[in-house]
């Protein structure tokens, strides 16, 4: 038995590591078997400069995702070996370029008849997977470089902590529909005199016109809020969301808006809308996240809104 498989997605480094400590071996004995003595961790840098000519050492950093320090340090081990060179860049001697040397190009002809063999047959072992190992890392990369894993697991150890409970509206609730609205309008933007009317009186304006409130509540705390308001029939509004600052990026709004969701497609209405401003970005991106798309804007009652969305439910 693997227990290392039987861990799942909990071992995914460790699997991953020893993938990489094999194949890494595996090289090493190629390279013996080819009378080549090259260093693994090389490849991608040497691979790099041949393809651009010439590279600042900064760039080739950015390029390969690796510390400026590391690339250094790989720098010094091809110059001790005599396959590439250091030099001041032109124009600025803060800069240091990568140039590969005589016995650098004599080197790489001899090591890239290596790597052509070695990347057919992994390509022909990737293929006979189930899935493109590829494509899957780089769609894992590009998600984890939107959002860093230890702050998901951190997200997802708050909310297991300290569940987010939803509530619906009540009148001792009411203020915290204010509170919570007043906080980012004044923070982003100015309160306008519809805010005003609507947040002072959500039974009247909200509730008994036949819409609804929610709240979120989380450690004893409303910590956020949000509104359903009745255009027409089957046709609602997603309004006056607001989280409080310090329980932000936690979750709580994408938690409000599915709520919302659950319970509009329960009452079988038609379409949601809402109005934002495209300067909130986190929201808009969770709105899109949802299904709602941009339609254009027609008039609307707080001079903010400049974005117009909706979903066919």
């Amino acid at each position: 038995m693997d227990y290392l498989k039987e861990l799942g997605s909990l071992a995914l480094a460790s699997r991953m590591k020893r993938v990489v400590d094999s194949l890494r071996q595996e090289v090493k004995t190629i390279y013996a078997s080819n009378q080549v003595n090259f260093d693994v961790s090389l490849m991608p840098l040497m691979k790099l400069v041949d393809h651009k000519g010439s590279v600042e050492v900064n760039e080739a950093s950015t390029l390969l995702g690796i510390s400026q320090p590391a690339i250094t340090q790989f720098c010094n081990k091809l110059v001790r070996r005599g396959l590439v060179q250091l030099k001041l860049a032109d124009g600025d001697h803060r800069k240091r370029k990568i140039s590969l040397t005589r016995k650098g190009r004599e080197e790489l002809k001899k090591l890239n008849t290596i790597w052509k063999s070695m990347s057919t047959v992994l390509d022909d072992i990737l293929t006979k997977s189930d899935h493109n190992l590829i494509e899957a890392l780089g769609s894992m990369e590009t998600e984890m470089q939107q959002i860093p894993y230890n702050q998901r697991v951190e997200k997802h150890l708050t909310e297991a902590r300290s569940p987010v409970e939803i509530l619906d509206f009540t009148d001792e609730l009411a203020n915290h529909f204010k509170t919570l609205n007043y906080e980012w309008i004044e923070k982003y933007f100015e309160v306008e005199d519809t805010d005003e009317f609507k947040l002072s009186n959500p039974r009247k304006e909200i509730i008994d016109r036949g819409g609804f409130i929610y709240f979120a509540k989380q450690d004893g705390k409303i910590v956020g809020t949000t509104a359903m308001i009745k255009v027409s029939n089957g046709i609602y509004e997603i309004a006056k969301m607001a989280v409080t600052e310090n329980h932000q990026k936690k979750g709580i709004g994408k938690k409000l808006l599915k709520h919302v969701l659950k319970k509009a497609k329960e009452q079988n209405f038609g379409k949601l809308v809402l109005y934002s401003n495209t300067n909130l970005a986190p929201a808009i991106n969770m709105y899109f996240d949802e299904g709602f798309r941009v339609i254009p804007k027609d008039d609307h009652h707080n001079n903010r809104a400049n974005i117009k969305m909706q979903l066919i439910l």
